[in-house]
């Protein structure tokens, strides 16, 4: 049988702390345990007596709190040495998220490249008027990416203006699939039979439908593919789209044909 340890052998939360500090030669506590991602510490403080689960704080923040007392919830800490690793107190100062934003010196202004590694440069900035940031801008050739990525998810690739209009006129408003109204912004474009199976653009090959109906919900079209296929949203590779029944509206069964018409 295993002897018991003896409480006071045990080591205090703040010993643990303790034994993953190194001081530098430039008074800088470094932390030698976890860090993030951002590169601050993270320490393990025991586990919550409510929850029981585990609590883990920012290592700064807890060398902080040892020494001064409770962070402000309205507060941030700022690292005067500019180490994100340092737990010394004595380089760690109470500052509002504003002025700990503009203490900053790793901003794309500062180092003339944003984090996703593209110039910091004026025809590439994007100026976010939706958001308050600190250097209000962001890397356009990021922000085009993902507009771009975006839209083709939502099935407005390569497809023009017009065809979308049809689409949207034949809807007449309402999901094709489950017969909810539908904003046209809003529509989705589905190809029943899908581009990698030879579909085309064709209207006979396109229904209009909301996002959940295409691949948002557990019911939706790409989620239930063989279902799809029994009630005309998904066309095998080797049907024409202009001979294949389809639900509409999931009330009228209909043949949908490639100049707009049911």
């Amino acid at each position: 049988m295993t002897k018991p340890k003896d409480p006071a052998s045990r080591k205090t939360v703040l010993d643990r702390f303790l034994e993953k500090v190194r001081i530098d030669e430039n008074g800088c506590h470094i932390w030698t345990g976890a860090l993030s991602d951002t590169g601050y510490g993270s320490f393990n403080a025991g586990k919550n007596q409510s929850s029981g689960g585990w609590i883990y704080i920012g290592a700064h923040k807890f060398a902080y709190e040892q020494a001064y007392g409770k962070v402000s919830p309205k507060m941030q800490l700022d690292h005067l040495c500019r180490n994100r690793a340092c737990v010394n107190p004595e380089h760690l100062q109470e500052v509002t998220p504003k002025e700990n934003s503009l203490r900053r010196v790793d901003t794309p202004n500062a180092i003339g490249f944003f984090k996703c590694g593209h110039e910091y440069a004026e025809q590439n900035i994007y100026v976010n008027k939706r958001k308050d940031r600190a250097d209000g801008a962001s890397c356009k050739t990021c922000v085009s990416s993902r507009k771009k990525k975006k839209t083709k998810q939502a099935g407005y690739k390569h497809l023009p203006k017009e065809i979308r209009d049809a689409v949207y006129r034949r809807s007449e408003g309402r999901c094709e699939k489950c017969g909810i109204g539908m904003a046209r912004s809003s529509m989705v474009v589905h190809h029943r039979k899908l581009r990698s199976r030879g579909g085309t653009d064709e209207l006979s090959n396109l229904i209009g439908v909301t996002a959940s109906c295409h691949n948002a919900a557990t019911d939706s079209i790409h989620f239930n593919p063989k279902i799809a296929e029994e009630f005309g949203y998904m066309t095998p590779a080797w049907e024409n789209t202009e001979n294949h029944k389809i639900l509409l509206w999931g009330e009228l069964w209909a043949l949908l044909k490639d100049d707009g018409s049911i």
